[in-house]
């Protein structure tokens, strides 16, 4: 009773004699609990929100391309793990806004009167699809916000060689576009240069047609949730199902390119919240070792009383642990109310910056325990050495107080003044400031480690900004160096494009690409204009399999650099250019042979990987009449039947069109200021 009462009040004491130091304690661990609880409790809710958006709309687990969809579906719904099947239309093609300008597009054909049975939609604001409005569309909330549509804004769509008008019935939100990534080769699309519009299923069949897509084009599958658990397999069966009816595309859910977008967000974010509290909870630990150090100095004497006052070597060592345990829960209790107070906070600001509709925000008893334990591991960890420490001191050394060094010059200052005699001529003062770390280094090295941590909070927010702008202005300022792409009208012409107002296809009412090249290369600022074509696909090697955009460019092009380790390389004169990613993920090597489906039912082609550094692949003009076709020489045709620009290793036919893809004339100009227009 007499031990506890003395230690009590020593422990009062104590706490009171440099109250700023605990305050400055307490007030780290408080951040690293507040921050843990804050972050980790957002991830949970931003995870939680996130799949249960994809049940409660039943966004798809896998999207079939292509083919007989009708037939694809049938045989979909039939497969066991499958909840429901259902075909749409998806065509992508000019848009322009109510103040004019204009965009590259999707419609995505959707039942009238009824919500689809995969895919559903979220009515942000006005009325659904109705089957008395034939011309009505919903606007996905990105384009509504950039463009302000709101129920009763006109959108014209570009469709049969002419500008259609139709009428926005409502705002929506959908878990296919949370992110308005167009594809997994742009996930990243500048501001206005996309957009989405659900429209009733015949007219998505209509506008879909003048880009040469007859019928509905994509099947939609939504698994059970026992199904869901053996996605790998179901997304294979029906993969193999679709590649018999003629569907060369299959996207899974985890492919999906705004799941994939912001799946790696989140993913992110799970690692974030555990690196910035642990941080935080390092350096007070720092300290709280660093406190706790100097008080044991502080008390050697005293310490050596007690001891040989008889108190054990366990009494001593509970006493200062105790501090540490007091600093942890002190810090632990605002932090975990501060913590959940702003969770919510950070839940609502990041589902509202990435759309999603219905945040999900909860108190986790496990983030509160978690917290709690951080806070008091790091009080115990960081006062465990000072008072094992304290604990060892005998007690007839520590009644002595402190004592010279018996090392007799032996120490590091001593043997640095031996082997520069210049150091004996610096002033007493110098030497006072460097023998007080000399002789505790220790203690000097946790303090350097407290400023390290500091720094590194400091310099890791900065510097995933400055990452962030860096890898921006590496991608649009040395590799896509174009400063504006005007996107032509899908299901032109192989050498013309139309006039406005006119049909598609040549004649009089047309442009040839080369006038529309040349009227751009003369416009004030525009120091280059090349052609490209754009072309999705799906690679295949060794039964692996991945959609993509196969991107056409002038082998001596200036819009596109492809950067290596080496240095920039040039496209090669024959084969495909892949990314590093794809090179992974398919398991290339320079030289191996790769089979590319085109997103059309029209038979494979074979080419030849010749290298990689970025994600997607290009191929030059040069290659595309020399890759042969699966495994055969290719006859040479005359230069009047390939198509200028070709996109991918095969050469289409005059007539031939592919499904939906554009052909974009890219521009660059000296000017810093980017720019993003299309229209036929």
């Amino acid at each position: 009773m007499v031990t506890g009462g003395v230690l009590a009040a020593k422990f009062r004491r104590d706490l009171r004699h440099r109250p700023a130091q605990l305050v400055a304690v307490v007030a780290l661990v408080m951040l690293g609990v507040a921050l843990f609880g804050a972050s980790y409790d957002a991830y949970k809710n931003l995870d939680g929100g996130y799949r249960a958006l994809f049940d409660r709309y039943r966004f798809a687990d896998i999207t079939l391309a292509g083919g007989d969809a009708e037939a694809i579906a049938r045989e979909a719904a039939r497969t066991g793990g499958v909840a429901a099947a259902a075909t749409r239309t998806v065509a992508d093609v000019p848009l322009r806004m109510p103040d004019g300008a204009t965009m590259v597009g999707r419609v995505v054909g959707m039942p009238a009167g009824t919500q689809p049975a995969v895919d559903r939609v979220k009515l942000r604001d006005g009325a659904y699809l109705d089957a008395s409005a034939p011309d009505g569309v919903l606007a996905e909330k990105h384009i509504a916000d950039h463009a302000h549509l709101r129920p009763g804004s006109k959108v014209q769509v570009w469709r049969d060689g002419a500008w259609h008008g139709v009428a926005v019935r409502g705002t929506a939100t959908s878990p296919e576009y949370l992110w308005p990534a167009r594809d997994r080769q742009e996930p990243l699309p500048a501001p206005g240069s996309f957009g989405v519009l659900f429209a009733p299923e015949p007219l998505a069949r209509r506008i879909a047609a003048s880009a040469s897509v007859q019928g509905p084009n994509q099947v939609v599958v939504h698994y059970t949730r026992d199904g869901r658990e053996d996605a790998a397999r179901l997304d294979a069966a029906l993969t193999a199902t679709a590649r018999r009816y003629g569907a060369p595309d299959a996207v899974t859910r985890a492919d999906q390119p705004s799941n994939a977008a912001l799946g790696e967000d989140i993913k992110g974010f799970s690692e974030l919240a555990y690196l910035f509290p642990a941080l935080f909870l390092m350096a007070a630990g720092v300290a709280i070792y660093v406190v706790l150090t100097r008080r044991v100095a502080r008390d050697r004497s005293l310490i050596g009383m007690l001891r040989a006052n008889g108190f054990p070597r366990r009494t001593v060592l509970a006493h200062y642990l105790a501090t540490g345990v007091v600093v942890g829960l002190a810090g632990a209790a605002p932090g975990v109310l501060l913590g959940l107070a702003l969770a919510g906070t950070v839940t609502r600001a990041y589902t509202g910056a990435i759309g999603i509709p219905d945040a999900q925000v909860s108190v986790r008893a496990g983030t509160v325990l978690t917290g709690v334990a951080f806070a008091l591991a790091a009080g115990v960890l960081a006062a465990l050495a000072p008072a094992v420490a304290a604990a060892r001191v005998p007690p007839a050394e520590a009644m002595r107080g402190a004592v010279p060094s018996g090392r007799g010059g032996r120490g590091v200052l001593a043997r640095v003044e031996r082997l520069l005699p210049v150091t004996r001529r610096l002033p007493a003062g110098a030497w006072l400031v460097l023998r007080g770390p000399a002789r505790q280094p220790r203690r000097t090295s946790y303090t350097a480690l407290g400023v390290v941590l500091a720094l590194v909070l400091i310099l890791v927010s900065w510097g995933m900004l400055d990452t962030s702008k860096a890898t921006v202005a590496r991608q649009f300022d040395r590799i896509q160096r174009q400063d504006a792409e005007l996107t032509l009208a899908p299901g032109t012409g192989s050498g013309s494009v139309p006039r406005s107002g006119s049909g598609s296809g040549s004649g009089s009412g047309s442009v040839p690409v080369p006038s529309v090249l040349a009227d751009l290369a003369r416009q004030p600022g525009v120091s280059a204009a090349e052609p490209s074509a754009n072309v999705p696909v799906s690679l295949e090697a060794g039964g692996r399999a991945y959609s993509t955009a196969l991107v056409g460019l002038r082998r001596d092009t200036s819009m596109h650099r492809f950067l290596t380790s080496a240095g920039a390389r040039p496209l090669p004169a024959r084969g495909l250019l892949l990314g590093s990613a794809m090179r992974d993920r398919l398991g290339l090597k320079a030289g191996d042979r790769l089979t590319v489906r085109p997103s059309t039912p029209a038979g494979p082609r074979a080419g030849r990987r010749r290298g990689s550094r970025w994600p997607g692949s290009w191929t030059s003009r040069s290659a595309r009449s020399r890759t042969p076709r699966s495994g055969r020489p290719r006859r040479s045709r005359p230069a009047s039947a390939r198509r200028p620009c070709s996109c991918g290793s095969r050469t289409a036919p005059t007539g031939t069109r592919w499904n939906g893809p554009s052909r974009p004339v890219r521009a660059w100009s000296p000017t810093p200021t980017r720019g993003r227009s299309s229209g036929p």
